[in-house]
């Protein structure tokens, strides 16, 4: 019963896990590491993260995870929160992230699997921010990108 279950940090690090059971996440507010090393990993499971404000090196290392569903992110990034650092380091396989409200800085460099289309989710999933937060797509994959594309990201700030 992971109900009253505030921090989930590196709770599956480095299992061999390839999938997971439904956790309920509605309290947590901490999931870094969580999953991090966990090379058998191929898809992120649904969870409830609208209250976490850290993420940080979440999957790290999970090189074969493909994709991450649509985790509301909104909170992610506060005063005090390493936010989404390290979080796909490493994932060199990740092809599509369905994240809502990014609105702190994410490095999704690593993976070159992406298509045009699945990074304009990525554009498109950005919040408004007052502050310049930063994207870092990589070259390879801001190649894939037009200059109105581009554009999505620099009007969210």
């Amino acid at each position: 019963d992971t109900s009253n279950v505030t921090n989930m940090e590196y709770m599956f690090i480095r299992s061999a896990i390839e999938s997971l059971p439904s956790l309920d996440t509605s309290k947590v507010t901490t999931m870094g590491g969580m999953f991090k090393g966990c090379i058998y990993l191929t898809s992120a499971p649904l969870l409830n993260t609208s209250n976490v404000t850290s993420m940080y090196h979440m999957f790290e290392g999970c090189a074969q995870l493909t994709t991450v569903p649509a985790y509301d992110v909104s909170n992610v990034g506060g005063p005090g929160s390493m936010g989404f650092a390290g979080m796909f380091h490493e994932c060199y396989h990740i092809k599509s992230i369905l994240m809502t409200n990014i609105g702190a800085d994410l490095n999704i460099s690593d993976s070159k699997q992406f298509e045009r289309s699945d990074l304009l989710v990525i554009l498109n999933n950005l919040k408004t921010v007052t502050e310049t937060k930063t994207l870092t797509m990589g070259a390879d994959n801001l190649a894939k990108l037009t200059d109105e594309d581009k554009l999505i990201a620099t009007n969210k700030g």
